[in-house]
């Protein structure tokens, strides 16, 4: 028994020498420029690895998608035009009419809640090597049956939590006091977040009639059997509260505004960075 562990130990660290003769150290992000000097490096200081790795997995990428160009053109086709429909921008406001400010917010946000649900989290499955996980998602979400995409809030955020802990190294900044400092696009994943929680949790917010007794005393009214428009048999008291309730109205709904009108600029500033 003895012999065979230490048989198969041997042969491990044959396999992983072989695998470290055959890495390539290829970094995780470069600028154009040094991507070129980085292929031009590699393929003279490995010509056999780089051959292997880079340039027979090019052509057979290439060969693979020169074969099925015709059928994902009429996937695409099917997702363009009527699964995914990427021309149209949804609000994701209630049937009826809403005001042009009220759907320029909304559709901004939708956008921020599709990105985060939908591209992201085909991110977080993409480059996951974990097979249980991806049990979790539709078989016909899943290339080659990718007709439409799936919607998943947890794998958004999950691929956003990894993005946000994301450090300058060599690979990113040669300043070494720039290292172990978020990079710009851990900073964009952390304000995505932000902004995605921050507009999940705005469904919450108390109506301003209610905060303020407005619809309280509106209720009352009804039950003493007065108009609303009509000051006709109230007391003073009564007129005091109904202005208190709706100067605390004035200012709740302000408040909601500047909040609303911040965190869209917020968006805008970043949306170069809502790409996948």
């Amino acid at each position: 028994m003895l012999i065979i562990l230490m048989k198969a130990c041997n042969m491990k660290n044959f396999i992983n020498k072989i695998k470290s003769k055959l890495d390539l150290n290829r970094p995780l992000a470069l600028s154009w420029d040094d991507w070129t000097v980085w292929h031009e490096k590699t393929k003279k200081e490995k010509p056999f690895v780089y051959f292997l790795k880079i340039t027979l997995t090019k052509f057979y990428h290439d060969t693979i998608e020169t074969i099925t160009w015709p059928y994902n053109q009429v996937r695409w086709s099917i997702r363009d035009y009527i699964t995914q429909r990427w021309h149209v921008v949804k609000t994701g406001l209630k049937p009826g009419y809403h005001e042009i400010s009220d759907r320029m917010l909304h559709a901004n946000f939708n956008l921020l809640v599709d990105f985060v649900e939908i591209e992201k989290a085909w991110m977080q499955i993409l480059w996951n090597n974990d097979e249980d996980e991806k049990k979790n998602f539709p078989w016909w979400s899943l290339n080659p049956t990718r007709f439409s995409s799936f919607r998943n809030p947890q794998a958004g955020l999950k691929y956003l939590e990894w993005e946000s802990k994301i450090v300058m190294d060599k690979d990113y900044s040669k300043n070494k006091k720039d290292w172990g400092k978020p990079t710009s696009q851990a900073k964009a994943a952390m304000e995505i977040i932000k902004l995605y929680k921050w507009w999940k949790d705005r469904q919450n917010r108390i109506d301003p009639h209610d905060a303020s007794g407005w619809t309280e005393i509106c209720d009352e009214r009804r039950k003493l059997g007065h108009d609303i428009f009509s000051d006709k048999g109230l007391t003073e008291n009564f007129k005091k509260r109904e202005k208190k309730a709706l100067e605390k109205t004035r200012k709740i709904e302000e408040k909601y505004l500047n909040e609303d009108e911040s965190m869209l600029i917020c968006l805008i500033k970043i949306r170069e960075h809502l790409w996948t």
